[in-house]
């Protein structure tokens, strides 16, 4: 969407666009009211001149390298400069908000177009001149930048040997790491078939400490079974024996029981050794596996360690990918903004050389215009004195040119009231004039009437209030033609003749009003001979008008219809008209 922007005058546009302060060029109002293609492309050069720092000589080297890649260069040898120069002035035109520059701008340009398009580059250049401040600061921001820049560059050099260090360094504990994680797995599997061991052996060793207890039990029933034989055999001793026999064999089968009991008791207590060996065993066997569980969680921690340095390894690429790309990324806005303080510095060289020859220019004026005011000086105190001289005689003049107009008013009034009387003279005699010719002209219509009328048809003047004929008023009678639905009746008919006639036609007027389409519900008959913009003419006689108006009542002009009522029923049921007609009409 164009904005739209203030148009100047186009002196404005002049003193703008030959101001050394913009575009420095040597135009006249003339070349902007009455552009030229050559005015014009010179004016858009100034102005890419101006905005973008593009020359005409920067085109020769791409219009050189495009006409080497036609096939017949020498016909776009013209045409090639023309269309690149209108693809920038467009491009420059759309920065300034104008969306309707054409090729014909350039090759066949229009004043009022050409006037729009030079006030939006000027507002624009104006716009330009008041942010210079903004241009110089960003040109401060783009020296900041390259500061900037050499920072970042080494900070990438240092992010860049840190990060081959890295990739030495994983490079070289790589196969350290793979065996660590092989022997990781390996111990993860032997700590899982020693717990699936220590689950089996636990559950062994509950059952020989259920067993030990049971055979405590057993020792301690046999120790006190001992004991009681003991004294059971210290009682015996004390007694007199009765029957030597059956107490020895008491003895024999005790000192059996207690063998067996002994036996019994040694094979416990071999036993019991055996499973305190296996319990040491055992609790050798689990320090063994707490050991290999605390190497475990060693190996676990360093495998963290591990897995967190190649994370930071990988965060260390990503953060150097990211520097990278904004490195890349300031790399072009450092050019971009290169390119505009370059261009910024050439323009304000360009400028301040443009002032400085305009300092120049215009001190060279101030000595002529100094020089010229001397000689006008002189000349103006010569034209005082003469212009007093003439301002005295001016005075004289201006008495006598009063007193002329005073006299030249009187004879004015004078002539205009001679003038009004000699008007109304006119008047009076062109109406005696007229009046005269009417009534002459209807005198010759009634001779004529009297000697030659259609026959049925009758005509007279009618009599005034004094008892006198009115030549200008007649009344007559139309019969009804033969064979037609009127024809059986006479109607009456006022002929009203104007004062002016011949000149204009009379009006005619049923009275009372007839039933048809060319007959005004007033009476009056509607026909093209009396009319005076359509048939009428001065030698058509009373004779002429009655047969005409007979001749209308027989076939009616459905082209030029009066009665709204008697046309429609015309139109639409002919028969039934021509009865209604009849019944309303009334003869005399």
């Amino acid at each position: 969407m164009s904005v739209v922007l203030p148009a100047f005058k186009v002196t404005e546009l002049v003193q703008c666009l030959c101001d050394p302060q913009y575009f420095n060029l040597r135009i006249s109002a003339d070349d902007i009211n009455r552009p030229t293609p050559q005015v014009v492309q010179m004016i858009y050069a100034a102005c890419l001149d101006y905005f973008m720092g593009l020359r005409p000589e920067s085109l020769e080297a791409p219009k050189t390298l495009l006409l080497g890649r036609m096939q017949f260069p020498e016909l776009f040898a013209d045409s090639v400069p023309l269309m690149m120069f209108h693809q920038h002035v467009t491009n420059l035109t759309k920065i300034a908000q104008v969306d309707f520059f054409t090729l014909q701008d350039l090759t066949r340009p229009d004043a009022a177009r050409t006037r729009k398009i030079l006030s939006a580059l000027v507002n624009f250049a104006k716009f330009k001149q008041e942010r210079q401040a903004t241009v110089d600061g960003v040109a401060a921001r783009s020296e900041a930048l390259k500061e900037r820049r050499g920072e970042l560059a080494g900070e990438n050099e240092r992010l860049r040997s840190a990060t081959a260090q890295l990739r030495e360094q994983r490079a070289q504990d790589e196969p350290q790491a793979k065996q660590a994680r092989v022997e990781m797995e390996q111990a993860l599997s032997e700590l899982s078939r020693l717990k699936q061991h220590q689950t089996v052996l636990a559950s062994e060793i509950d059952k020989l400490k259920n067993h030990k207890g049971e055979l405590n039990k057993a020792i301690t029933h046999y120790q006190s079974l001992l004991h009681n034989a003991q004294q059971i055999g210290h009682t015996s001793t004390a007694r007199l024996v009765q029957s030597p026999d059956r107490q020895k064999r008491a003895i024999a089968d005790m000192g059996d029981e207690l063998a067996a009991e002994r036996a019994a008791e040694a094979g416990l207590e071999k036993r019991t050794k055996d499973l305190k060996i296996r319990l040491e065993y055992m609790d050798s066997f689990n320090n063994d596996i707490q050991a290999c569980i605390a190497v475990l969680n060693v190996i676990e921690v360093e495998q963290g360690r591990v897995d967190g340095a190649y994370r930071h390894s990988a965060h260390l690429r990503d953060g150097i990918d990211q520097k990278q790309k904004d490195h890349t990324a300031l790399s072009v806005r450092f050019q971009q903004l290169s390119r505009q303080v370059d261009n910024a510095r050439e323009r304000l060289e360009r400028t301040q050389r443009t002032a400085t020859e305009k300092r120049e220019a215009i001190r060279a004026q101030m000595a002529a215009f100094r020089s010229e005011h001397e000689v006008i000086s002189t000349e103006r105190t010569e034209r005082r004195k003469e212009y007093e001289g003439k301002l005295e005689r001016n005075s004289k003049l201006e008495q006598d040119t009063r007193e002329l107009e005073l006299s030249h008013e009187q004879e004015m009034n004078a002539l205009q009231s001679t003038w009004v009387t000699l008007e109304e003279q006119i008047e009076y005699y062109t109406d005696q004039l007229t009046s005269g010719v009417a009534r002459t002209r209807l005198m010759e219509e009634k001779k004529m009437w009297r000697k030659d009328h259609p026959f049925g048809f009758w005509a007279k003047p009618m009599k005034g209030a004094d008892g006198t004929l009115n030549l200008l008023v007649w009344e007559a009678g139309i019969p009804g033609k033969a064979g037609s639905a009127w024809e059986h009746g006479v109607y009456k008919l006022n002929v009203a003749f104007p004062e002016d006639y011949p000149s204009k036609p009379p009006k005619c007027k049923f009275t009372p009003p007839l039933f048809h389409p060319n007959v005004y519900p007033s009476g009056t008959v509607c026909l093209s001979i009396l009319d005076e913009e359509k048939g009428w003419k001065p030698a058509i006689t009373l004779k002429q008008i009655v047969l005409g108006v007979q001749e209308l009542l027989t076939d009616p002009n459905a082209s030029d219809p009066a009665q709204v009522e008697a046309y429609t029923m015309f139109k639409n049921d002919k028969s039934g008209y021509e009865w209604v007609a009849i019944s309303k009409s009334h003869t005399i």
